[in-house]
């Protein structure tokens, strides 16, 4: 029987709870919740940083997979290191059919020396710009400009890429905030080792054959004659000792071993031999100094870091040197009629040039000590969204064929860096070796050089020469 608690029945008080156990119990709480949002924050970051350590790992060990014809097939593929590139690329740059005409395309052109700047630069309304840039003091400059425009490039319709070409960007001729209003990016690509070349014979002061030419248009070899009696320059040292022959065979073969007798170098000590040999590989690999050779020294690297590789998302448009129809397509593709004027191709006087024909063996020591800036244009090419597949692995076959490669680009690098290494503990034994890390600039990383050239350890060094037993 339920008996019902009257209402004069008193209630039950639930049990008094100590204000100081309720403040524990909240300061708890509280802590319990940090360590677990403090053990998040320290899972995401061990994540993310593992992340970073693994990626560039797994990315290499793609590139072997891909290269490496044992550990995917029995055969080499000779394309798998360009598809191995295109990990790198920006998605927007490996879509080459959706390439559309617009009239807000806004482009620089990066001139790289000797790659055919100087030509494609008069095509384009740039020509008008830097004829006119050194005189900015006159009011009418801004019209002067816009005659010449009219007079030389008058229908933009006909030619977008001609009047869209707005921005330029050569040696230190470099604008930041150009650079960043450009959408596109028009680059002239020539075959490393062959840019090389043409820097090698413009350089010399044994091609200077037009002393009054135009100092815009005669070759650097010039200005470098006129210092000729000036002491203490590597320029002088270089061009009128080590190398007084403007022909490139003898420089070519004293870039690496085997390294062959030089009639020039009778009269020179090991010390100094050795110096010859490490500056013209520090003046091929992009290390020289300015009037060494300029071109060399403002390489595909520096151009790229500058550019390319600052912004990836922009669009990135390739005219190789060597196909001449690169451009007229590029037209096309961007809604003009493709028609240039064909007289205004312009050299630096390298008809009159002496004879520098390279053997074999010269050119493929070229070809390795430039390995990393065959890397830098192997990228460059990929992103080109005006190329199709078929094009630049035209390209890239040519290369690897005069290059004498039959291995993938993977294994021949790994060669080349061996050897180099090799050959540097010899040329330069107090310098810290390291194994080049492609590329310098892209990683802001510098060149790991000392500050003498040659330490007494090894002027003294009593090391027989290495030379080839050949004739």
């Amino acid at each position: 029987m339920l008996i019902k608690s009257s209402p004069l029945t008193p209630r039950r008080s639930p049990p008094r709870v100590d204000s100081t156990s309720r403040d524990t119990s909240g300061l708890k709480t509280c802590i319990g919740f940090i360590l677990r949002f403090s053990q998040t924050i320290l899972f995401l970051l061990i994540l993310t940083y593992t992340i970073m350590v693994l990626l560039p790992l797994i990315r290499y060990a793609h590139v072997l997979l891909l290269s490496n014809g044992s550990a995917v097939t029995s055969t080499i593929d000779s394309s798998a290191d360009s598809r191995a590139l295109a990990w790198f690329v920006s998605p927007q740059n490996q879509k080459n059919s959706n390439l559309q005409p617009n009239k807000d395309r806004i482009i620089t052109l990066i001139h790289i020396g000797k790659a055919g700047g100087v030509s494609l630069r008069r095509l384009t309304v740039i020509y008008c710009k830097l004829f006119f840039r050194r005189q900015k003091w006159d009011t009418t400059r801004e019209k002067r400009i816009a005659k010449c425009i009219d007079k030389y490039f008058p229908d933009p319709d006909l030619h977008p890429l001609t009047h869209q070409t707005q921005h330029y960007f050569h040696i230190e001729e470099y604008n930041a905030t150009t650079m960043e209003q450009s959408t596109s990016f028009l680059v002239p690509l020539r075959n490393p080792v062959e840019r090389i070349i043409s820097t090698y014979r413009y350089s010399h002061p044994g091609n200077c054959n037009d002393e009054n030419r135009n100092e815009v248009w005669r070759p650097r070899g010039c200005e470098v004659e006129k210092h000729r009696n000036k002491t203490g320059l590597t320029q002088n040292f270089i061009h009128f000792t080590c190398f007084p022959s403007p022909a490139m065979e003898d420089f070519a073969q004293a870039l690496m071993k085997p390294w062959t007798k030089t009639r020039a170098w009778k009269n020179l000590s090991l010390s100094e031999r050795r110096q010859c040999r490490y500056l013209a590989r520090e003046m091929v690999q992009g290390y020289g100094s300015f009037g060494s050779a300029p071109h060399m020294l403002y390489n595909y690297a520096y151009y790229a870091q500058r550019s390319i590789w600052k912004y990836p998302d922009k669009e990135v448009f390739a005219l190789r040197t060597e196909h001449r129809e690169d451009m007229v397509a590029l037209d096309k593709l961007l809604g003009g009629n493709g028609e240039f004027e064909q007289d205004r191709e312009v050299s630096h006087g390298s008809e009159g040039y002496v004879p520098s024909p390279l053997s074999t063996e010269a050119y493929q020591k070229l070809c390795c000590v430039l390995e990393t800036e065959i890397e830098v244009y192997q990228d460059i090419l990929e992103r080109a969204r005006n190329l199709d597949a078929t094009a630049k692995q035209e390209s890239l076959d040519s290369l690897r064929e005069k290059c004498g490669i039959t291995t993938s680009w993977t294994e021949w690098r790994v060669e080349c860096r061996s050897q180099l290494r090799n050959d540097l503990r010899i040329l330069h034994p107090t310098l810290i070796v390291n194994e080049t890390i492609y590329p310098y600039f892209k990683y802001g990383l510098k060149h790991p050089r000392t500050k003498t050239m040659f330490s007494k350890r090894a002027r003294e060094s009593n090391e027989p020469e290495i030379v080839s037993t050949r004739n």
